[in-house]
Order: structure tokens, then C-alpha cells, then sequence
């Protein structure tokens, strides 16, 4: 698994521009007999990115993300702010393209991802 690195924004200290902020997915899987478990630990992945990369101008957001969610399983993203929290949400919800990388789901790769067609493939967005 392969965390995303992001260098803060801004024109910043030398020692601020050094600071890299990261990206940690923490995992927990769905209880067996869970109402909202569809299914688990057969090896099936539901969704993929690989390697994943994006910037917006010159500021580079998301670098070498990757990581596999299977099918009951619950994935958090924790990181600072600024971090690539959001945007690899809103990447998974075909809001942004990445740059680079593949987006796959049920092992199949997705390319030019809408957020239409997130939604036919079940994915959806709650806010806090």
C-alpha cells in the first residue's frame, strides 16, 4: 500500500516547504452477521486506485496513491489538512480526474469517471 504525499501550498518557510503532510488510510472490516455487511473476506476487491497522482497549477495534491477496498470493509482516510483527504473522495466520485493512475472498480478500470457514473456503480458522498 502506498500512501499519498503532498507538499504544503503557499510560498512557506524553507523548513515549511520541507514538511510533508500524509495521507493514512486506517481499515476496519464489518462484523460477519453485520446488517451492513455484503460481503468480506473472499479476496473480491469492490474498488482500487492505483498509483494515483494529481495536481491543480503547479501544486501537486495527490502523489502515488494506492490502496484496494473490499467489499465490507471500511476505509478511513485520516491526514492534516491539506492532506489529499477530499480530493481522493472526490476522485473516487468522478468530481476530479486524476492525472495520473487507475481507478478500478470490481477489477475492472474506469476511465473518465462522472460522477453519474460513480453513482450507477454505487458510489455516493455524505458529508459531515
Amino acid at each position: 500500500m502506498t500512501d499519498g504525499n503532498t507538499e504544503p501550498s503557499g510560498s512557506g518557510t524553507g523548513e515549511q516547504s520541507a514538511r510533508r503532510s500524509r495521507l493514512v488510510p486506517v481499515r476496519a472490516t464489518l462484523a460477519p452477521g453485520d446488517p451492513e455487511m455484503t460481503a468480506g473476506g473472499d479476496g473480491r476487491v469492490a474498488v482500487e486506485l492505483r498509483h494515483i497522482h494529481k495536481s491543480f497549477g503547479g501544486v501537486r495534491v495527490l502523489t502515488d496513491v494506492s490502496f484496494a477496498l473490499s467489499p465490507g470493509e471500511v476505509l478511513g482516510l485520516l491526514g492534516d489538512n491539506g492532506a489529499g483527504k477530499s480530493t481522493v473522495i472526490k476522485i473516487i466520485t468522478g468530481v476530479h480526474q486524476p492525472d495520473s493512475g487507475q481507478i478500478l472498480f470490481g477489477g475492472q478500470e474506469v476511465r473518465g469517471l462522472t460522477v453519474d457514473r460513480a453513482r450507477a456503480l454505487g458510489v455516493e458522498t455524505v458529508f459531515q
